[in-house]
């Protein structure tokens, strides 16, 4: 199988970070798949942080793969605030399915919701940097050793969840492409969307060609002043080798 990246990307800031590792990439956003690595092989493994975790319907698709004792690279990608407890639920979840951990990475990426933070990133500087954390996990992999320790805590920190929801605004055509989109299945009719479902993922206001479905201002707006307190230095990209 060779060299692949596995990654679950609603808005698309995880696919670039994805593009910037490894040319050969399987998108498990909307499905998983079942996959046998072998030993020889290297995977790339790459998940969004909502509240300091990976997203758990990411974690259920990544159970339909085989491991076999290939190499990994688990990389969580965050909004430039913290990535919590994602990274080491990633290697956690790769070494139960049967990987060899050798890395992982914490890449920076434009925030989902608050999208002024992180705003253009990955961007060169980014690229340059995750180029040359690619070069010392081939290096590391090519004198095979294995293993590598996370930054994390377990048990993990309890998923939170979004106040509200995208909505249709007056613009919205009922196109349906918001419905075929999900991840979830949340989105039963444009109209109507299933809130016990929805983890936040923002991919219906990504891939509506109208630009008609929202979340609240207010909510939007609070998270953003929350987070400039918090995040409003740019952060580096974080490589464990």
């Amino acid at each position: 199988m060779g060299e692949k990246a596995i990654y679950f990307s609603p808005t698309g800031g995880v696919k670039t970070v994805a593009e910037i590792l490894c040319n050969d990439l399987i998108d498990f956003t909307l499905s998983g798949k079942e996959l046998n690595f072998k030993n020889e092989d290297v995977c790339y493994i790459l998940a969004p942080v909502y509240y300091g975790r990976v997203p758990q319907v990411f974690i259920e698709r990544l159970s339909e793969i085989k491991g076999n004792g290939a190499k990994a690279v688990v990389v969580a990608v965050y909004g430039n605030r913290e990535f919590d407890d994602a990274l080491l639920e990633l290697k956690n979840t790769s070494e139960k399915i049967g990987f060899k951990v050798v890395a992982g990475i914490g890449a920076i990426a434009q925030h989902s919701i608050a999208n002024t933070i992180g705003e253009g990133r990955p961007n060169k500087s980014d690229i340059e940097q995750l180029n040359i954390f690619k070069e010392k996990i081939n290096k590391k992999i090519e004198s095979g050793k294995i293993g590598v320790e996370i930054v994390g805590n377990y048990p993990y920190k309890e998923i939170g969840t979004m106040p509200d929801y995208p909505r249709a605004k007056e613009n919205c055509t009922k196109c349906g492409i918001c419905v075929e989109n999900c991840p979830v299945g949340a989105i039963i009719s444009p109209e109507e969307t299933d809130k016990e479902k929805c983890i936040g993922c923002m991919r219906c206001v990504a891939v509506c060609p109208e630009n008609a479905r929202k979340l609240n201002s207010a909510i939007v707006n609070a998270v953003t002043e929350k987070l400039k307190m918090v995040c409003s230095e740019p952060k580096e990209n974080t490589l464990y080798i």
